[in-house]
């Protein structure tokens, strides 16, 4: 297996794979939040496939919301776009104190995110507070400089 199909299948395919196997056990009124990341809006190397894959996550992400909230069960479907965090998978870009000062530079509140930030408002889309919220990707990143407009 290349690296390509890797990085497809572990954040695109197996989102696909799961809402087939999900979707038969849906409540109505359901929500899904998938998980995408700031690189989707602004692709580039050395992580340019990874960021691909993520961007393909934001395309699903409408075009499941158009299909599944059009249903009776008006299911809803929304994903989180978030910056660097420092966790096990992002350990590489912050293990150092230059990794971790560059990646807080690029943000406007000059920090990282936590796991519970981004937990926060991935509750927050599950919720009926968010009963009209559809299709949308929320960006969790501190106002990163590469994120969109």
């Amino acid at each position: 297996m290349s690296v390509v199909d890797k990085v497809l299948d572990v954040n695109l395919k197996s989102a696909i794979e799961l809402i087939k196997e999900v979707r038969p056990h849906l409540k109505s009124r359901a929500s899904i939040v998938f998980v995408s990341s700031y690189t989707a809006y602004s692709p580039s190397p050395p992580i340019g496939m990874y960021a691909v894959s993520k961007t393909a996550l934001l395309g699903l992400t409408r075009a499941l919301a158009e299909e599944l909230g059009a249903t009776e069960d008006r299911i809803r479907v929304n994903a989180v776009a978030p910056g660097i965090v420092p966790t096990k998978f992002s350990h590489a870009l912050v293990a150092s104190d230059e990794g971790r000062e560059h990646f807080k530079a690029l943000t406007m509140l000059k920090d990282l995110g936590t796991p519970g930030e981004i937990a926060s408002v991935i509750a927050f889309l599950s919720s009926e507070d968010a009963s009209y919220v559809t299709g949308e990707t929320v960006l969790v990143a501190g106002g990163m400089v590469a994120s969109r407009l």
